[in-house]
């Protein structure tokens, strides 16, 4: 029943992970989708300042290779829903083919996050490999003292009881029902077993010695484990901040750059570099949330609960 539970919290991962990585691959194709319209913007602009002479070709042709570009991504991102979506499936046990629309709002926990003490914690309690470990010990020490017991005498305790027709263990007999009883007890001891019973305790005892120590190696693998995701759930929280600001700075940016370039006061590399810079931080902030979300589930996870 323990190692079922431990089945059912790894499923319970992975799914959750397989989850927001379809929500991830949907949500890249969007920001992609929509860098491509605002390069066809921009191709189109250009090329409207080359019939006027106020571009090159050589402007032209750097926005039409970004603009390639771009659309390989969209192709990537078209790639990657349906593999995303797949794995997804397949771990749900429904046909690959079936089409998932994760309809999850991402919301980032605005309280302090827990310590990590009462993450040890509740690892340490709930965690069902603990559990397991500690059965396992529990049945290394009845295996030494099951072993010990061969160095005492071994009692038995037997008792009958017949009714029959006739009884044959009444004289005379007759021709009639009669019960009769009787109890015994005995006692047997090895006087000499050739040190089987020595040999059977050692072994024993390294048993649950190997199991004791299993315990605390596990125990140690189980706290580390628990600090990895609560630092990587803290640092991604922490990136989710600093990745936003990005965003909001990238799309102040390419507005301004935007209208200086239709005023003729920007030059076409500069409109394609806040571009390339938007689409970066937008992506970004997407993948922080992401991983803000894994981290958590793995944290969960970790945690046992």
């Amino acid at each position: 029943q323990i190692e079922f539970q431990k089945d059912k919290a790894d499923v319970i991962l992975s799914i959750t992970q397989a989850y927001w990585m379809l929500y991830k691959a949907m949500e890249f194709q969007k920001l992609i989708d929509e860098n491509v319209h605002q390069m066809q913007a921009h191709l189109t602009d250009v090329q409207n300042l080359m019939k006027q002479g106020m571009a090159t070709k050589n402007d032209v042709l750097k926005v039409q290779v970004q603009y390639s570009n771009i659309q390989l991504m969209q192709m990537d991102a078209e790639n990657n829903i349906q593999l995303a979506s797949y794995a997804l499936n397949s771990l749900l046990g429904i046909p690959l083919s079936t089409e998932i629309f994760p309809t999850v709002t991402m919301i980032i926990q605005s309280s302090e996050i827990s310590s990590l003490e009462n993450f040890v914690g509740d690892a340490l309690l709930y965690r069902p490999e603990l559990k397991s470990m500690d059965l396992r010990i529990k049945s290394g020490e009845a295996g030494v003292t099951l072993a010990k017991s061969g160095w005492y005498p071994q009692v038995f305790l037997s008792g009958n009881y017949n009714y029959a027709r006739p009884n044959q263990r009444i004289f005379p007999t007759k021709d009639e029902f009669k019960d009769t009883w009787d109890v015994s007890i005995g006692v047997s001891f090895d006087v000499w077993n050739w040190n089987t019973t020595s040999f059977q305790t050692t072994q024993a005892e390294a048993m649950l010695s190997q199991a004791q120590y299993g315990m605390q190696q596990l125990r140690d693998g189980i706290i580390l484990e628990v600090t990895q995701h609560y630092l990587n759930v803290k640092q991604a929280k922490e990136r989710i901040a600093v990745a936003e600001q990005g965003k909001l700075q990238a799309e102040e940016n390419y507005r301004t750059a935007s209208e200086k370039f239709r005023a003729g006061l920007l030059l076409n590399s500069e409109l394609l570099d806040a571009e390339v810079l938007l689409l970066q931080s937008k992506t970004n902030y997407t993948q922080t949330l992401i991983d803000y979300h894994i981290a958590s589930a793995r944290l969960t996870r970790a945690i046992g609960k």
